[in-house]
Order: C-alpha cells, then sequence, then structure tokens
C-alpha cells in the first residue's frame, strides 16, 4: 500500500538533509537569474521599440507640416519667400525609404543616420530585400522590401555613402 510522502519524508530517504537543501536553492537561484535576465532583455527591447517609434511619430508630423504648408502656398497663403522652407522641408524627407523601379532594376534608397556600415547587412531572395541592422548599441532591427518582380539576390550591388544605403536589384528575365 503506497502512503503519502512529504518534504521530511525525502530529508530521511536521502540521509543528508544538507546536500538536498543545497541542491533546491541552487535550482531556485538559477531560476531567479534566469527571470532577471529575460526581464532585462525585454526592457531594452521595449526601449528600442520606444525610440523607434518616436522617430516614425516625428517624421509623420513633418509630413503633416508639409502637408499643410503646399496647400496654404497653393491656395495662396504663402508668398514665394516662404516656398524657400517648404523646399527644406522637402529636401530633409526626401531621405525617407524610397523604391524605383526601372526597366532592368529595382533600386532601394533608405537613410540611416544611425547605423554603422559594419553593422549592416544586405540579403535577397526570389522576390525581396532584406535589409538588417545588428548593432550592439540597440536591438537588432531588420526590414524586407518586396519587389514586385523577382530579382536576381547574386547580382544585387549595395553601395553605402554617409548615412544612405543603396540597393541595386537586377530583374529576372522573363521567359
Amino acid at each position: 500500500m503506497c502512503s503519502k510522502m512529504d518534504i521530511s519524508d525525502i530529508f530521511k530517504l536521502t540521509g543528508n538533509n544538507d546536500i538536498l537543501l543545497f541542491f533546491i536553492l541552487i535550482v531556485i537561484l538559477v531560476l531567479v537569474v534566469l527571470s532577471i535576465s529575460q526581464r532585462n532583455r525585454y526592457v531594452r527591447l521595449s526601449t528600442g521599440l520606444d525610440k523607434d517609434m518616436d522617430k516614425v511619430k516625428e517624421q509623420e508630423a513633418a509630413i503633416k507640416k508639409l502637408e499643410n504648408d503646399l496647400r496654404e502656398y497653393v491656395m495662396g497663403g504663402k508668398s514665394l519667400r516662404e516656398w524657400k522652407v517648404v523646399k527644406q522641408q522637402v529636401e530633409e524627407l526626401s531621405e525617407l525609404p524610397s523604391f524605383v523601379e526601372t526597366k532592368n532594376e529595382y533600386i532601394l534608397k533608405i537613410h540611416l543616420s544611425m547605423a554603422k556600415k559594419d553593422d549592416i547587412r544586405v540579403s535577397g531572395s526570389n522576390n525581396a530585400i532584406k535589409i538588417s541592422i545588428d548593432s550592439k548599441e540597440g536591438p537588432p532591427l531588420q526590414s524586407t522590401y518586396t519587389t514586385p518582380k523577382n530579382i536576381d539576390p547574386n547580382g544585387m550591388r549595395v553601395t553605402y555613402r554617409g548615412n544612405s544605403l543603396e540597393v541595386t536589384a537586377p530583374k529576372v528575365a522573363e521567359t
């Protein structure tokens, strides 16, 4: 017949309470350390995402301001002297990602102000260009840009000047 066992019975069976107690403390310590490290990882990821969202909000605000300035200019409310300010805003926003299709290739241009050249990885698949930034200062980032037609990933050319990344991907000839 089976009887119930409690912790004291386990200690009696082992013959050495100190070893079992030490083992239990080690397991608890390992669990606490793992919990703390996971929490720290999530806090770092959250902070990185918050910074990225702030940048997106700044860009949205700049776009809205530009739209309002253009609307006011078109409606006759802005003078030509103020057009220089609008032109400057357009030039600043031109650093946002652009995707151009030519007869034989696709050209992707991205402004990466916070990335270092060595942290950037560009790869391609049949119909996508993938850009990864793996920086020690922040969380890893990754963006995938889908192309309307298939590309040749082996023929891609990548140039990085200043803070601008340009990826040229040749189209696959249709049969």
